[in-house]
């Protein structure tokens, strides 16, 4: 097919070279590599995804063009039902204990070891509840759209994807020792809690430089390496834009997600974009910085209310001896302008703490 000529033009350029870039821009700039990609089947189509994977995995790629590969990766694979071989994990894995370390709705969560040539690793096995009647293939693509935007991510503020399996259908991930980052806080009040805004902040904004808005940010899918930096994880619920722009995506699951940290119009319309992630972002952080709930205690309807009505949280007190300065809150209440693109940007943020 032409899009596989396409390809093997690509391959014989120097991939560090403009010249790689600026075929590869037009390539995928060219609407009709979409729609041929669609046709592709076999063989044919593992070599597109293998070509696709290999794009990802060069040294110094630019975020433009790592947005583009990535977003035309994961849309192949989940409208051809597919995922890259390097991806899947044949041999090597195994579980630890019989009971998993938690459950959620749709999967469970087990520590195993991944044994490499470098070694045995410890990591965390997400693994996915199959139902035994319907729903089987709604659960498979959920598991391949997660795998194939997260496998690729590179970045010391972003749980590492380590592989997958697909029967039954798990991802392989890094072990976090130091488990949520709400915990942290919660049980050892000296932690630095700057340190983890901060960590999480370079980790938003890397996913929005690549195109990937993460879709359910909460404390549950932040966790905490032995090195006691943050990391974003779970993007079972994350998109890839096509596109440079932050604009609304609608989104058929997105009154699923976490309603105690949802912007508005997730709540209203069901749109995600860069801007619902900044929503989530803000209340995060002062959680972080409070050590709970940004709301305080009430019940997750209320909570609904008060976003949809246009109230937000107010300034915790003994937050500044935190790290949460009056010149941070007054950014991070930027985060919940009612209009999206009112909003400050994950850029703008980082910037200042990266000032402090």
């Amino acid at each position: 097919m032409a899009i596989l000529l396409q390809v093997r033009e690509l391959y014989r350029i120097p991939k560090s070279s403009r010249e790689f870039e600026a075929a590869f821009n037009r390539f995928y700039d060219d609407a009709k590599h979409e729609r041929a990609a669609n046709g592709l089947h076999g063989t044919e189509l593992e070599e597109f995804l293998d070509f696709l994977d290999e794009v990802l995995q060069l040294e110094g790629l630019n975020p433009g063009l790592f947005r583009k590969a990535l977003h035309s990766l994961w849309s192949t694979c989940n409208k051809r039902g597919m995922l890259p071989k390097p991806y899947i994990v044949s041999e090597g894995l195994s579980r630890t204990g019989d009971v998993p370390m938690a459950s959620g709705g749709y999967a469970n969560v087990w520590m195993g070891e991944l044994t490499r040539n470098s070694g045995p690793m410890r990591v965390c096995i997400k693994t996915m509840k199959v139902p035994t009647k319907d729903g089987s293939e709604k659960i498979e693509k959920t598991w391949r759209e997660e795998v194939s935007v997260w496998m690729r991510l590179k970045h010391p503020n972003v749980v590492q994807c380590l592989g997958a399996t697909a029967n039954p259908p798990q991802i392989i991930v890094e072990w976090m020792p130091e488990g949520e980052v709400m915990e942290c806080v919660q049980k050892n009040s000296k932690a630095d809690r700057l340190h983890f805004v901060l960590g999480l902040t370079e980790g938003l904004h890397y996913l929005h430089s690549r195109g990937v808005i993460h879709g359910d940010l909460k404390p549950q899918n932040v966790l905490v390496n032995a090195r006691g930096d943050a990391c974003i994880s779970d993007f079972g619920l994350a998109i890839v834009t096509r596109g440079k722009g932050t604009t609304g995506y609608e989104d058929p699951v997105a009154r699923g997600r976490s309603s105690l940290w949802a912007a508005p119009e997730i709540l209203t319309d069901a749109r995600v974009s860069k801007e619902a992630d900044m929503f989530s972002y803000g209340l995060v952080a002062v959680g972080i910085f409070k050590g709970g709930s940004p709301w305080g205690q009430v019940t997750t309807a209320q909570v609904m209310t008060k976003i949809i009505l246009g109230e937000r949280p107010v300034q915790a007190e003994g937050a500044n001896a935190y790290g949460l300065t009056t010149e941070l809150w007054i950014s991070l209440t930027k985060c919940w302008h009612a209009k999206p693109e009112d909003r400050i940007t994950i850029s703008e943020i980082l910037e200042y703490l990266r000032s402090v």
